[in-house]
């Protein structure tokens, strides 16, 4: 089985509160669709156990992927989303969605491609950043997985576009609404782990959990996958009612961790 957390950080960051949420819900891939900067992204992936696989754009145009230890990272890129986005990530006007942090990894025995990708917020601009990004996954060679930030409901025009591709990992396997925003009392569904057809989702949750709802305005999405033809790691998945708060600020803890073939 293997763990994806899509997590926005973006405003509101209590960095301590947020490596807590990561430790407790034990991922191997962390899909981080709003980073903090390079300095506070290390410390928060050590605070973890995880490392910085991928980490591209600035202020709040920047995305990031962290792996845990044990997964073989192969490359890592950043794929403009925007017409005029630089190589430090920032477009005309600065502002997000310029640019997704993306790396091919293995993890197991299967070859992933993984991205995290805020879309733009003006309507004209994400369609052209979901046409460079099925661009970029159209020339990976390897099972996708991409975390995404949308700046419009869920049911729009671009996450169309998508899971006509992709499998929405919470209408798949998720209990709930899945929604993520704001923290504090969640109506709104804008963050979501997509995943490639040659993969099962096994489960979804939003992790409710203290301390997730301190850590940042958005709460994280976390979905189980394995590969379908890989039976070994079709374990049984804790579902999202064991991830809502209980007072024990406990999430389902992910399968014993194996080491690459």
């Amino acid at each position: 089985m293997i763990r994806v957390v899509a997590y926005d950080l973006g405003v509101g960051l209590d960095l301590d509160a947020a490596g807590r949420v990561l430790t407790q819900v034990e991922p191997r891939l962390v899909c981080l669709t709003s980073a903090p900067d390079p300095v506070r992204l290390r410390r928060l992936a050590t605070s973890a156990g995880l490392e910085v696989a991928a980490r591209c754009g600035r202020h709040d145009a920047a995305t990031a992927v962290l792996v845990h230890p044990d997964v073989r990272v192969d490359t890592a890129a950043s794929v403009p989303l925007r017409d005029g986005a630089s190589t430090d990530g920032a477009g005309r006007d600065g502002s997000a969605g310029d640019e997704a942090a993306a790396v091919v990894c293995r993890v197991g025995g299967l070859r992933l491609s993984v991205t995290a990708a805020r879309l733009p917020g003006r309507a004209e601009d994400r369609n052209v950043g979901v046409a460079a990004l099925e661009a970029f996954l159209d020339g990976v060679d390897a099972a996708r997985i991409v975390a995404a930030s949308l700046d419009e409901p869920v049911g729009s025009g671009v996450l169309a576009v998508l899971t006509e591709r992709f499998q929405d990992a919470h209408l798949v396997g998720g209990t709930g609404t899945g929604a993520t925003r704001p923290s504090t009392d969640p109506r709104t569904r804008q963050d979501l782990v997509l995943v490639d057809r040659s993969l099962d989702v096994l489960g979804a949750f939003v992790a409710t959990a203290v301390p997730a709802p301190l850590a940042s305005s958005c709460l994280p999405v976390v979905a189980d996958l394995a590969g379908r033809d890989d039976d070994a790691t079709r374990l049984p998945v804790a579902r999202a009612d064991a991830a809502r708060d209980t007072g024990d600020g406990h999430h389902p803890p992910s399968a014993p961790r194996r080491r690459p073939a």
